[in-house]
């Protein structure tokens, strides 16, 4: 199974938040603050209401504290439906300690990133089998779909988001860091934290053309999220 990317719901909540108030400012759902032990990553929790449906929008990050995870997961409580985007069979949950099977690659390497890093993985954080949870993406079989469609692969997918133009500022920051200076005092895994979460709050400067990894999943969502609705009038909802 393959989780949603970063800003998987990036463009839906911006598409929300247009048809509810066109000049509403459009605001990054993250953001880097700079401290004086290098920082830490923001990521934001959006809520739009129309009439008697309140839709939350939850920014993803697939790597971080377990903390935050566990924060997350009891938010999640609080609303009537959950919907969460994860390449998969409908019936899988994901949970805590479960084994993943070896054709699982993608995963696989993110967990062993968060290791690395001395972060938890949010597939092995969060448990999918609450009652309020509701997958609302692509199976294997239509992503497969999608991306044979278009001639594409898992690899052109992850790769075409374009080269965004340099940050010069964030350059200089990346340039002062001593990594072999770091790990060797302790803080190696640190650093390399705060340069990772700076590289992902960075505005997207590409010109990239639409993908099926963010906007072909979702518009999954959002048909998902349609469905909901029109069962529930009175819909309370995280997306």
């Amino acid at each position: 199974y393959l989780l949603a990317p970063v800003l998987a719901v990036l463009c839906s909540s911006l598409a929300l938040a247009q048809t509810q108030e066109e000049s509403a400012e459009k605001r990054p759902f993250m953001r880097f603050a700079e401290q004086t032990d290098g920082g830490h990553l923001d990521v934001m929790a959006a809520t739009y209401r129309k009439g008697d449906v309140t839709v939350t929008l939850h920014g993803a990050v697939h790597i971080a504290d377990a903390e935050h995870y566990a924060a997350l997961q009891k938010r999640f409580e609080a609303f009537e439906v959950l919907l969460y985007e994860l390449i998969a069979d409908t019936d899988l949950k994901p949970y805590p300690g479960m084994e993943r099977g070896a054709e699982d690659w993608f995963s696989a390497f993110q967990l062993g990133m968060g290791k690395g890093l001395q972060l938890a993985h949010q597939v092995d954080s969060v448990d999918y089998r609450k009652p309020n949870f509701v997958h609302a993406d692509m199976t294997p079989e239509e992503w497969e779909e999608a991306l044979d469609k278009l001639g594409k692969s898992l690899i052109g997918e992850l790769i075409s988001g374009g080269t965004p133009e340099p940050d010069r500022e964030a350059e200089a920051k990346t340039r002062q860091l001593d990594l072999v200076g770091a790990f060797r005092t302790g803080r190696g895994a640190h650093e390399v934290r705060i340069m990772g979460a700076r590289m992902i709050a960075e505005p997207d400067k590409s010109n990239a053309e639409p993908t099926v990894l963010i906007e072909g999943r979702n518009k999954k969502c959002l048909e998902v999220l349609e469905q909901q609705v029109a069962a529930d009038s009175d819909f309370d909802g995280a997306v």
